[in-house]
């Protein structure tokens, strides 16, 4: 997993489980709003730290650059 993945997805998560327990734990009356935003949020950040076919694929174009020689 590349920094690049880690940093982001953790945000997501983190702020998508905070924006749901907002909700869950405090009753507010509004709480589906939080909902709304917080469950889309932290499946989304789930889905950029679950995804290691980025890694494979640029794994791949590095190869094939170095085969051909390095570049443009």
């Amino acid at each position: 997993m590349k920094l690049g993945q880690l940093i982001p997805g953790t945000i997501m998560v983190l702020g998508g489980a905070f924006l749901i327990s907002l909700a869950l734990i405090f009753s507010l009356k509004p709480f589906w709003i939080f909902l709304v935003y917080g469950i889309p949020i932290f499946v989304i950040g789930l889905i950029i730290l679950l995804n290691t076919k980025e890694d494979s694929v640029e794994e791949i174009n590095l190869e094939d650059t170095a085969k051909k020689g390095g570049g443009k």
